[in-house]
């Protein structure tokens, strides 16, 4: 665990210097598959696991991309569509 730690402390104060945009997390799972893989047997890595991992890196920048649209939709149909609904926000500021 101290070889993952120190690896990714290295690699983010590297990058950090190098004014280069990374992700802590990306970097940790890195060197723990780095770490993994050093070692002689590669079952020791769980690759299922990983696997969940990367999709989850996936599929939640996904998802609440569609969840954030969809509530713009509904909230921005409520709000904007009417003009009374118009008319009743501009009451509210005055």
């Amino acid at each position: 665990m101290f070889s993952v730690s120190f690896s990714t402390f290295t690699f983010i104060l590297t990058s950090s210097f190098a004014s280069m945009p990374i992700s802590g997390t990306h970097a940790v799972i890195g060197s723990l598959i780095g770490a993994g893989l050093s070692l002689p047997a590669p079952t020791t890595v769980n690759w299922t696991s990983l696997i969940k991992i990367v999709i989850q890196w996936f599929a939640s920048p996904t998802f609440s991309g569609i969840l954030g649209g969809i509530l713009m939709m509904m909230i921005a149909s409520a709000t904007m569509n009417t003009k009374q609904m118009a008319y009743r926000s501009r009451i509210l500021w005055l």
